[in-house]
């Protein structure tokens, strides 16, 4: 499970549920894409690969 906090403004307040839904979307498929590049792994999203590869040796 992955719990983010995201802290962001809107201009009006009935646009604030859209934006929580598109943050939501594109979230979601960042994490898919990720999850396909890294082999079902998400725990080199963020990470330079470098420090990933130190951690094996």
């Amino acid at each position: 499970m992955v719990r983010l906090t995201i802290k962001a403004y809107v201009v009006d307040v009935r646009l604030e549920r859209v934006m929580a839904s598109d943050i939501t979307e594109r979230t979601l498929e960042a994490l898919a894409v990720q999850r396909e590049t890294n082999g079902g792994s998400l725990w080199l999203l963020g990470q330079r690969q470098n420090s990933a590869e130190a951690l094996d040796s």
